[in-house]
């Protein structure tokens, strides 16, 4: 899911639950896609000691 900066989503593609998710956003092609709608990709990464809930910094 790419959500803009409020949290409003963007875009959803939905994979098979055993692949990992990070390479369908964070190669070229999907960072090329987003250039061309005038914006860039920018993964937000958890932090190793989130146990249950955390609410995240502004995106």
């Amino acid at each position: 899911m790419a959500v803009e900066m409020f949290g409003h989503p963007l875009a959803l593609r939905v994979t098979p639950a055993n692949r990992d998710d990070r390479p369908a956003i964070g190669g070229e092609r999907p960072a090329e896609a987003a250039r061309a709608y005038g914006s860039a990709l920018e993964i937000v990464k958890l932090t190793e000691d989130k146990l249950g809930f955390v609410l995240l910094l502004r995106r």
